[in-house]
């Protein structure tokens, strides 16, 4: 009940109601105005967005980038690295190539003489071109087959696996038989058998 000047009154249901009402109306004109900037304006936009910055988890790596973009000093960007297209890193003692999948312009990556295992950052580098990855460490070739069919390795292109000691290249083998697909589609594969 309410207190007016004569005495008591009991609220209505349409008073009730009208209160209900005017507090939803109310609240919908705040979100409208919040959501139009007039109550809380929008943050302005970032003037110089931060680039995506390129980890490479191999020190190694990072550096014979470094070396071949001769951009020694800041942070490596994604941007960088669609710009790289060779990298000479032979015999830097590199293990792991996570980052090179960022250089995807990249035609000839000479990674001889080194401690690779894994080639999967590999398989999306469809500009691929000259892949020299004699002696090191490799056992599977498959981001190679997965790079092919993509559309990256094909007619003309050449692969150097020699000297890959734990490559089992005797058929019937899964490195084999992707050497064998390899070919088949017009890429020179170089490795060497083991006696």
């Amino acid at each position: 009940m309410w207190r007016w000047r004569s005495g008591w009154v009991t609220e209505t249901r349409w008073m009730r109601y009208g209160r209900l009402a005017l507090a939803a109306l109310t609240g919908a004109v705040l979100l409208v105005m919040a959501g139009c900037g007039w109550i809380f304006p929008a943050p302005e936009p970032d003037p110089d967005p931060v680039p995506d910055v390129v980890v490479f988890p191999d020190e190694q790596l990072e550096q014979a980038v470094r070396d071949n973009l001769e951009d020694h000093e800041g942070p490596i960007t994604e941007q960088a690295m669609a710009t790289l297209e060779a990298l000479y890193a032979s015999d830097r003692g590199i293990e792991d190539l996570t980052g090179l999948e960022y250089a995807v312009n990249v035609r000839v990556l000479r990674l001889a003489f080194n401690k690779i295992r894994d080639l999967s950052p590999l398989a999306g580098l469809l500009a691929l071109e000259e892949l020299i990855l004699k002696a090191n460490d490799i056992r599977d070739i498959s981001a190679l087959v997965e790079n092919s069919d993509a559309g990256g390795l094909g007619e003309g292109d050449h692969v150097d696996l020699r000297d890959n000691e734990k490559l089992d290249t005797h058929a019937p083998s899964d490195a084999m038989r992707d050497i064998s697909l390899l070919r088949v589609r017009g890429v020179d594969v170089i490795w060497h058998h083991r006696q």
